[in-house]
């Protein structure tokens, strides 16, 4: 029939919004993050860092990076001071890290959007245990702890201009 709207399941609609939102918060947060400290300075020291280091800092803080993330725009200056308060030092690279990890979300939101048909009850076995595989290694690709050239980029703030 015509002028009817077949009904879209919740897990078949995009999260091209949700990815949307996330860029535009990294911006936001690379924004903030330039405003406040030397890009050139913090980029140089996080590059000197080891990835298993890394990796452990981000096990051992991510439910403060998640907050963070999680915190208006209003609110992230006053969250930062507080939290340098408590842990001098660190909350630049919970910073970065938030940075980080909200691209990856963007990342893995149109990761999920790509298998969103695939992975639900329904299909044969074999089919969505390969189609989760494929997830899963996407996943893991997005999993990097490079700092955020193309964020830094796209807010026009290479490190030059520091």
């Amino acid at each position: 029939m015509f002028g009817r709207h077949q009904k879209v399941e919740k897990h078949e609609k995009s999260m091209a919004s949700y990815n949307a939102f996330a860029w535009n918060d990294a911006l936001s947060m690379a924004e903030l993050f330039a405003s406040l400290y030397n890009v050139k300075k913090a980029r140089e020291q996080w590059i000197s860092f080891k990835q298993e280091d890394l990796i452990s800092f981000e096990n051992s803080h991510y439910r403060i990076i998640g907050d963070f993330i999680q915190k208006s725009e209003s609110q992230r200056p006053s969250y930062l001071r507080a939290m340098e308060k408590k842990q001098p030092g660190l909350h630049i690279m919970i910073f970065i890290l938030a940075i980080i990890g909200v691209v990856r979300a963007a990342r893995v939101m149109d990761l999920r959007d790509r298998y969103r048909t695939i992975l639900v009850p329904g299909r044969g076995n074999r089919l969505t245990t390969a189609a989760v595989y494929d997830f899963a290694i996407g996943v893991r690709n997005e999993h990097s702890y490079s700092w955020p050239d193309e964020v830094f980029d796209a807010i026009n703030h290479s490190d030059d201009n520091d």
